[in-house]
């Protein structure tokens, strides 16, 4: 590496010269102007100086040396300059620190003197403000001590006293005086101050808030409404025996209660925040007749579905499993004259009570069929509970008056005692005696739905957003979630934004009661929607919103409430902790139902709570519509779980599966053979009762010793039998002393298996000699019997 450097010769020559990095020798390159006037410039071949290679790589390493130790000496001074600056501000900090502890230090100080002095104003007393050290000129103290200022001004010392410091209500007046501008304080101030520091310590009075309580609430949100400690909150919850967290939810009720242990008002507030948004009045210039909808209930095998297959031309019994509807079904049937009906098909099987509810609260007529043959039964009854709570009129069809056995006036006279009168009787509820296989006066019955639907006068608007009911809802292989849902009011079509319940979506089609792909359906029609993003639940609300973000925003607030719902604290009594520890020694079968329809889980999940007993009953971990997936199996396997599967089967990959982890699939089709398999599962795991039978008395009436203290009982037989095979118990005094076998049974010499009433005989136990003249001895059986739940 070379250096140049630049030399001046006279005014108008420059030299640069080349050096090498020993000094040796220096090699001069000139450049030489002459500046004339009028002449040209004048130059100078430039000479150039050979460079040896090997300098010029030394010179190269030794400059990348210098380089590198100047950027690490600039680092270094870098370091130092910032450690300087951090150590300048932590000294800054710990200064001001300790000047802001030292003025909170002299304010305590000088409250502590303030109270002092106030104190001792009244005994004339001097007391001296140390902590301010504000002392006058010396001039000033001089002419205080020979007035002899005692009280109120400078003491022997020279110091001011609390007296000569000014409390006001103002911090500036404060100030002022304690910088030196004393003044003697007069009574008013003493008497203000004495009444200020009086309410500083006097108990503030408790602010008393409305709660405002919605469904549920956070504990820890009910503490702050009330201005209480979550903790005392918390601890008057356990006394009541609710125990949760600060973060757990208690229902509106329980905070009542807890309210009114802190004397605060509680208002109930009904928590409603999409109802602008879900809840449009439809138009009254637009509304159009509707078909009515109309539900059939009854009894079981009493031919509901009889009568629907009658009317729409179709066999839906022929797919009934055991023969009898296990869903909820939609049809819509064409009358005579051009009109509609739509018909909805309820179970009549006892464990779909629910289903059955639910199909007379989305009816705007009922149908109660009832057999000509049985009459009142069962499920009647329901029914007519189900009609009475829903408040809609009933038409009741006497079916099965081709048999011989028919009865229709008893049917009309039984129903009397569940107060429905029909017009035969004298009453106002419509009936008609028919036949579904037959199909007799099936005219007559649409007839009677047609002038009970006028009478009516149903009417809805087909311009306003879609809403209405999902009947059904059941997972389809190759179309995912679908919902079978009848229409209310306005037109749903493809496309349409919807929200049902917790789930949203677009409808992708829609698929009629005639199994045909529709591009809409109107008010009082069925139809089969696709593209929900899950199943929502029977008897959900099924409303079009205008865009994706309300039907989710609607979606997820519902879920939440929900899950709010799920968390809420259990109220958690002595007697409910007793019966919790007694319960851990029952047995308990876990069970995961899968099942195809939405409307199946809810009955089956009911049907399924009331299995078994004190002794043994099911634990329902799952209930779920869809098929058997790898998720059962190994939820089954790590809980050594049973699946009920209620019309769905596992895939080939999924029996494999649960054929190599060991689970238990139970396969069925028919409703109330769940229930006695279940029933059988948990008597199996019973262990077999024990019954004893009596069988015979003995007295004692003399002790004798044979072999080698061997001690045997002379007895006479008073009652019965006594048999050598049977088990004995010994009383003294009617206290059980002994209980086991016998050890050996004779008559006379020779060994018997039986005596009976009136024999003598001897006898000796097993492995017991304690025997006194004047026991009796009781002989039983015993034998083992199935448990029983």
């Amino acid at each position: 590496m070379t250096e140049r450097k630049t030399l001046t010769l006279g005014k108008s020559v420059k030299v640069d010269s080349v050096q090498s990095a020993k000094g040796d020798a220096i090699f001069v390159e000139r450049r030489r102007k002459v500046l004339l006037p009028g002449e040209q410039e004048l130059q100078e071949p430039i000479k150039k100086a050979p460079i040896n290679p090997q300098e010029e790589k030394l010179q190269a390493v030794l400059q990348a040396a210098r380089e590198k130790e100047l950027e690490r000496a600039k680092q270094v001074a870098e370091e130092e300059a910032l450690r300087a600056k951090r150590d300048a501000e932590v000294a800054a900090e710990q200064a001001e620190y300790q000047e802001v502890q030292e003025q909170l230090k002299q304010r305590e100080i000088a409250k502590e003197e303030a109270e002092t002095d106030d104190r001792g104003a009244l005994n004339h007393k001097p007391i001296v403000a140390k902590a301010h050290g504000v002392v006058d000129d010396e001039a000033d103290v001089k002419k205080d001590k020979k007035k002899g200022h005692r009280s109120g001004g400078f003491d022997a010392s020279g110091r001011i006293t609390i007296r000569d410091i000014v409390v006001s209500d103002s911090d500036e007046d404060e100030e002022i005086a304690v910088r030196g501008q004393h003044r003697r304080r007069s009574e008013a101030a003493a008497k203000r101050f004495r009444e200020k520091q009086r309410q500083a310590f006097q108990p503030t009075e408790k602010v008393v808030r409305e709660v405002l309580l919605g469904d549920t609430i956070v504990v820890k949100d009910l503490a702050n409404m009330m201005a209480e400690k979550v903790g005392v909150v918390i601890k008057k919850l356990m006394d009541m025996g609710v125990m949760v967290s600060m973060n757990q939810s208690i229902d509106a009720d329980t905070a009542e209660l807890i309210a009114g242990e802190f004397g605060a008002p509680v208002k109930r507030v009904v928590e409603m925040p999409y109802q602008n948004l879900l809840e449009i009045k439809p138009n009254s210039e637009n509304m159009v007749s509707r078909p009515p909808v109309v539900t059939v209930m009854g009894h079981v095998d009493h031919g509901k579905t009889s009568l629907l297959d009658a009317l729409r031309s179709a066999n839906v019994v022929a797919g009934e499993a055991g023969g009898i509807t296990q869903h909820i079904a939609a049809y819509e049937v064409v009358a005579k004259n051009g009109k509609s009906i739509t018909f909805l098909d309820t179970p009549g099987h006892e464990t779909f009570s629910a289903m059955r509810a639910r199909g007379a609260q989305m009816t705007d007529i009922v149908v109660l069929v009832v057999a000509a043959n049985d009459s009142i039964m069962p499920q009647t009854i329901e029914a007519i509970h189900h009609i009475k709570a829903a408040g809609v009129p009933v038409i009741i069809a006497i079916n099965k008056i081709d048999l011989p056995e028919a009865n229709p006036n008893k049917v009309k006279t039984d129903l009397l005692q569940h107060e429905i009168q029909v017009e035969d009787m004298g009453g106002d509820v419509l009936s008609v005696d028919i036949s579904a296989t037959k199909k007799i006066n099936l005219d007559k019955l649409e007839e009677l739905i047609l002038l009970q639907a006028e009478m009516m006068d149903l009417k809805a608007d087909p311009d306003m957003p879609a809403a209405a009911q999902v009947v059904e809802a059941k997972m389809e292989k190759g179309l995912g979630a679908t919902a079978t849902i009848l229409m209310r009011q306005g037109t749903l079509s493809i496309g349409d934004v919807f929200v049902s319940g917790m789930t949203h979506g677009r409808v992708r089609a829609i698929i009629n009661s005639k199994n045909e792909r529709v591009k809409s359906i109107k008010p009082g029609q069925p139809g089969v929607i696709l593209g929900l993003d899950a199943l929502p639940l029977a008897g959900d609300d099924f409303i079009a919103l205008q865009n994706d973000a309300q039907a989710r925003e609607v979606a997820e607030y519902r879920a939440h409430k929900a899950k709010e719902k799920e968390n809420i604290a259990k109220k958690s009594t002595l007697e409910q902790l007793f019966a919790k520890a007694k319960s851990s020694d029952k047995i308990v079968v876990p069970v995961i139902l899968k099942a195809d329809v939405q409307g199946s889980v809810e009955a089956l999940r009911d049907m399924i709570k009331k299995v078994g007993s004190e002794k043994a009953n099911v634990n329902l971990l799952s209930a779920s519509v869809g098929a058997i997936s790898e998720g059962d199996i190994r939820l089954a396997s790590a809980s050594n779980a049973i699946i009920i599967a209620f019309n769905v089967r596992a895939d080939a990959a999924v029996k494999e599966m649960a054929r190599a982890a060991g689970v238990d699939i139970r396969y069925h089709s028919v409703v109330y053979h769940i229930t006695d398999e279940l029933n059988d599962i948990l008597t199996g795991k019973l262990e077999p009762e024990r019954k004893e039978t009596f069988i015979g008395y003995a007295d004692v009436l003399a002790i004798f010793t044979v072999g080698k203290g061997v001690k045997v009982a002379g007895c006479r037989v008073t009652e019965g039998v006594i048999r050598r095979d049977a088990n004995v118990r010994l009383l003294r005094d009617n206290v059980v002393i002994y209980d086991g076998k016998i050890g050996v049974l004779k008559r006379e010499k020779n060994e018997v298996k039986e005596v009976s009433v009136g024999t003598e005989f001897g006898m000796s136990f097993d492995k017991y000699n304690d025997l006194h003249e004047g026991d009796k001895v009781e002989c039983y059986t015993v034998e083992s019997v199935k448990a029983t739940l």
